[in-house]
């Protein structure tokens, strides 16, 4: 199992869920699972082209997916995905 952790906005589709366990072996597989029990994250996370969504960070322990092997990184017993939304300011 791997441990998805919610950020606050979106929390509105895990009924206020912090933290998801998903049981996906890579990275695409974990959040296929969990747009399939939470359907409202799909438009959160994804852009028509399947790809995340730009500014949208997801990192597995301290690593962006990003910089692995993207959605086919493999998810080890026990991982931690976490998602980071883009902060503005100025």
């Amino acid at each position: 199992m791997a441990e998805i952790i919610i950020p606050q906005p979106f929390r509105r589709h895990t009924s206020g869920a912090s933290r998801v366990e998903v049981s996906g072996r890579t990275v695409g597989a974990a959040l296929d699972e969990l747009i399939a029990n939470f359907p409202g994250l799909r438009d959160e996370l994804f852009a028509e082209a399947g790809m995340l969504r730009g500014g949208l960070h997801l990192f597995l322990g301290e690593r962006d997916v990003q910089s692995l092997d993207g959605l086919a990184t493999p998810l080890p017993a026990g991982a931690r995905l976490i998602l980071v939304l883009p902060i503005s300011g100025g």
